[in-house]
C-alpha cells in the first residue's frame, strides 16, 4: 500500500469520524430541544456553545458565540430577582459550575422587554478524559405559577398573621392532649395573661388549669372526635387572677395528609355580660311570673278571661261585660259567735283553714272566688248551672271531712249555708284611680245573696233559685226537692227555692227522697 493510498484511508476515516460526531450531536440537540426545561452549554473559556429550543424561548435568543464570560449576565438580561440590578455573573450557577461546582439558584429573572421571567437554574460541569472541565451546562425552568403560589401563600400567611395577632377573638390551637401550641394576643388578654407566651406555660395541662368543670374539657374532645368541630361550646374558665368567666367556643379539628390528628384551632369569645344578662332575664322572668301568679290570687284569670283582657295590666277602670252567670254564696253560721272567742290569730288561722278547703272545690268545678267578705265566699260560674251546684255539694262534703278532724281535735263542728242564683250580670272594674276592684252588680247576685240567708230560716245546707233549676243540664242527677215560694226586694213575682241535699247524711237524705212528694 503506498504512502498516498494510506493517506487517504486516514481522511476518509477521519471524515467518517466527523459525520459520525455531528450525527451524534444532531441526535443530542434533538433529545435536548426536546426537553421541557432551558438547555445552555458554554465551553471552557464561558462562550455560549449550545442552546435548545426551550432555552432560546426564554432567553429570547440563541447562541451568542462572540459574548465572553464576563458579558454573559448582559447579554442574557440576568437579573437579580426583584431588581434592576445586572446578576453577578460570579453567582451563575453555570459559571460556577465551570469552578467545578454543581450549583442551583433561585433568585434569578431574565428580562425580555417589559416582561420578567422568573427563573430556577442548575448547573452541572462536565469533564474530559483527563479531568479537565471542558464546558459546564445549564438547565433552567420558568418558575413564574410557582412564584406566584408562594407569593399567595406568603401574602395569605402574612393575612393570617395579621387576622391572628389582631383579632378581637382569642384564636388558639391545642393538641388533643390538652397543650396549647398557639394563642394570640386577644386570648391571653382574655384569659388576664401579659403575653400568649406566658399563658402557654403557664397553662400546660388545659383540662385542671383552665375549666372550673375540668369535665368540660373531656365533653369538648369527644365531640370534636365524633363531629370533627364544635359550636358555642360555653364553658367556665378561670382567668389569671382566678375570677371566673364565661366563654364560648368554636372549633375544629386538624388532620394531616393522612388522616391523622394535628391540633384543634378555634376561636374563643367572652360571654359572661351575655350569661349575666340571661340570668338576670331569667330572674327578671321568674320574678314577673311570681308577681302574675300573686296577681291572679287577687284577681283571678278567669275574671280577666271574661274581660276579654290578656293581663291586669290590660285592665281599666270601667271596664265591664254583661253575662248570664251562676253566683253561689256560701256563709259560715254563726261565726261572729265563734270569733268572739278566739284570738286575732286565732280568727285568721281558722278563716284560712276553712276557705283553703273551700276554694279548690269552686276552682275544680270552673268557677272562681270573686271575693271573701269576712267568712263569706262569693263564686262565680261561666259555664254551666250544673258545675256551681256541684260544686255547692261537694263544698258541704268537704266540710264535713273538716268537722271529722275537727271532732278529732275537740273542737266544735263548724256548718255553712249555700245559696245559688243564675242570671244576667254585669262583671266588671269599680273604684277610683289609685284603688279599683273587680265586681259584679246586678238582682241576680241580690238573690244568691238572700238564698244563703234562707238556708238559716230553713234548717238546710243548699237552697238554689228556680231560675238555676230550669238552667240544669241534669236536673235528675242531683237530690232536691221545692222549698217555698218567696218574695225578693224589689220585685213583684214570687221565687220558687229549691232544697239540695245531696250532701245530707244518708239517713237524712234517705228520709227527704221518701217524703219529697209529700212534702212538695
Amino acid at each position: 500500500m503506498t504512502t498516498q493510498h494510506h493517506d487517504a484511508i486516514e481522511v476518509e476515516l477521519h471524515n467518517q469520524a466527523q459525520e459520525a460526531v455531528k450525527a451524534s450531536e444532531r441526535k443530542l440537540a434533538q433529545f435536548l430541544d426536546a426537553v421541557p426545561v432551558g438547555v445552555i452549554v458554554i465551553d471552557a473559556t464561558g462562550k455560549p456553545y449550545f442552546t435548545n429550543q426551550k432555552a432560546q424561548e426564554l432567553l429570547g435568543k440563541g447562541v451568542v458565540s462572540s459574548a465572553t464570560i464576563l458579558e454573559l449576565a448582559e447579554v442574557y438580561q440576568y437579573y437579580v430577582a426583584g431588581t434592576d440590578q445586572i446578576y453577578p455573573v460570579e453567582n451563575l450557577a453555570i459559571v460556577r459550575a465551570l469552578r467545578g461546582e454543581h450549583a442551583t439558584v433561585d433568585d434569578l429573572e431574565i428580562h425580555q422587554g417589559d416582561k420578567i421571567i422568573p427563573i430556577e437554574a442548575w448547573g452541572t460541569p462536565i469533564y474530559d478524559e483527563s479531568g479537565n472541565i471542558t464546558y459546564a451546562i445549564a438547565a433552567f425552568k420558568d418558575i413564574t405559577e410557582r412564584k406566584r403560589a408562594q407569593d399567595a401563600l406568603r401574602q395569605a400567611e402574612e393575612k393570617y398573621r395579621s387576622i391572628f395577632e389582631n383579632a378581637l377573638e382569642g384564636i388558639f390551637q391545642t393538641t388533643p392532649d390538652g397543650r396549647y401550641i398557639n394563642a394570640n394576643p386577644a386570648l391571653a388578654q382574655l384569659y388576664g395573661y401579659n403575653s400568649p407566651q406566658e399563658l402557654m406555660e403557664t397553662l400546660s395541662e388545659i383540662e385542671h388549669h383552665l375549666y372550673v368543670n375540668p369535665n368540660r374539657r373531656h365533653t369538648f374532645v369527644e365531640l370534636m372526635e365524633k363531629q370533627g368541630a364544635v359550636s358555642g361550646f360555653e364553658s367556665q374558665v378561670y382567668r389569671k387572677d382566678g375570677s371566673i368567666i364565661w366563654i364560648s367556643e368554636n372549633a375544629r379539628a386538624v388532620y394531616d395528609d393522612n388522616g391523622v390528628l394535628l391540633y384543634y384551632q378555634g376561636f374563643i369569645e367572652d360571654i359572661t355580660e351575655r350569661k349575666q344578662a340571661e340570668a338576670q332575664r331569667e330572674q327578671f322572668t321568674d320574678v314577673l311570673y311570681q308577681l302574675n301568679q300573686a296577681n291572679q290570687r287577687f284577681v283571678p284569670h278567669q275574671f280577666l278571661q271574661l274581660l276579654n283582657k290578656q293581663s291586669i295590666v290590660d285592665v281599666q277602670l270601667g271596664d265591664q261585660v254583661q253575662l248570664d252567670m251562676s253566683i253561689l254564696f256560701a256563709d259560715i253560721r254563726n261565726f261572729t259567735t265563734l270569733s268572739e272567742k278566739m284570738t286575732p290569730e286565732d280568727n285568721f288561722k281558722f278563716i284560712n283553714a276553712y276557705l283553703g278547703r273551700m276554694e279548690p272545690v269552686i276552682r275544680e268545678n270552673n268557677g272562681f272566688i270573686d271575693k271573701f267578705i269576712d267568712d263569706e265566699i262569693m263564686a262565680l260560674f261561666s259555664g254551666s248551672a250544673d258545675d256551681a251546684v256541684q260544686a255547692g255539694i261537694k263544698m258541704l262534703r268537704r266540710l264535713a271531712a273538716y268537722n271529722t278532724t275537727r271532732t278529732t281535735e275537740e273542737r266544735p263542728p263548724i256548718h255553712i249555708g249555700i245559696g245559688i242564683n243564675t242570671g244576667s250580670l254585669m262583671l266588671g272594674t269599680v273604684g277610683g284611680s289609685q284603688r279599683m276592684d273587680g265586681t259584679v252588680i246586678s238582682d241576680a247576685v241580690n238573690l244568691a245573696s238572700r238564698l244563703e240567708g234562707l238556708t238559716k230560716e230553713y234548717g238546710v245546707s243548699l237552697l238554689i233559685s228556680h231560675h238555676t233549676f230550669v238552667r240544669l243540664n241534669h236536673p235528675i242527677e242531683f237530690a232536691f226537692r221545692i222549698i217555698d215560694r218567696v218574695k225578693v226586694k224589689g220585685k213583684s213575682k214570687m221565687v220558687s227555692v229549691f232544697e239540695v241535699f245531696d250532701a245530707d247524711p244518708l239517713e237524712l237524705r234517705a228520709g227527704k227522697l221518701v217524703t219529697k212528694a209529700t212534702f212538695e
